[in-house]
């Protein structure tokens, strides 16, 4: 027979739990009525390390119950597979997290290096703001969070600002906004894309800018568009801001993307 501390000492578990299995009829020990003293048989061992195994394997009391009574092996294959499928959505499910994570990780320190790079870019996006007013100066109604329907879906959007050009010398202007997300994050989140427009750019000249909370009217992309036609390139499309950082009350840093495309060689042979 073993007493209840050596329970505690083979499966490090409290005196708490032990007595809490007890309480609902798992664990039967003998109890010495002189002494108060619990005593568990070998069965009480077997049942308890299951307890723990399965504890340990993120299995509740209540399916572990389910486990310890099942009808046949069929049903319990069933529970175990049933378990199994859900850790595999959960691994699914913190990969995509962590692939976000990175990818925030790596905007931040290019932005601290000032680096510019080529890229592909794909997103759906919801447009909530139709002009600067609306975005910073308290006049939205803040549909893009409306549309959210769980609090869950916050994590992984994203804010996307469209710029529209207001000369030819590289200024622009906000013209609208929203809340955008990529396709892997729509399928995680079981996000209908009706309503949403999809983007896909096979390459964008992408650098980082640096706004105050409450940014500029007017954003001047001179330098990046000259960097874009020295190096070989055209715009085809307006160029679009992503928030990366909001750094409270001080900043915004924000990837600054273009979509391009290599401009023809006058000179090369059809």
């Amino acid at each position: 027979m073993f007493t209840t501390k050596t329970l505690e000492d083979l499966f490090h578990i409290g005196r708490d739990s032990i007595r809490y299995y007890e309480q609902i009829g798992v664990l039967t020990p003998k109890i010495d009525q002189k002494n108060g003293y619990h005593y568990y048989d070998d069965l009480d061992i077997d049942i308890l390390s299951r307890i723990v195994k399965f504890r340990d394997l993120d299995f509740s009391l209540k399916e572990i119950h389910q486990l310890r009574n099942s009808q046949n092996i069929i049903e319990y294959l069933q529970q175990i597979q049933a378990k199994s499928l859900a850790y595999q959505r959960k691994a699914q499910h913190y990969q995509v997290i962590a692939d976000y994570l990175d990818k925030t990780a790596t905007d931040i320190i290019n932005s601290i290096q000032q680096k510019k790079i080529f890229i592909k870019d794909d997103f759906f996006i919801k447009l909530a703001y139709q002009n600067w007013e609306e975005v910073f100066n308290h006049q939205a109604s803040y549909d893009n969070y409306r549309d959210i329907k769980h609090r869950s879906q916050f994590a992984m959007a994203d804010f996307i600002i469209f710029l529209k050009p207001t000369d030819d010398f590289g200024h622009f202007f906000i013209d609208n906004a929203g809340t955008a997300f990529s396709k892997e994050e729509l399928l995680l989140n079981k996000i209908s894309s009706k309503g949403f427009k999809h983007f896909n750019y096979p390459q964008v000249y992408r650098s980082y800018i640096n706004q105050p909370i409450t940014m500029h009217r007017i954003i001047n992309l001179q330098k990046e568009l000259q960097e874009i036609y020295n190096d070989g390139f055209k715009i085809v499309d307006n160029p679009y801001l992503r928030q990366i950082v909001v750094l409270e009350k001080q900043i915004r840093i924000l990837q600054i993307n273009i979509p391009i495309t290599p401009q023809k060689d006058p000179d090369a042979s059809e």
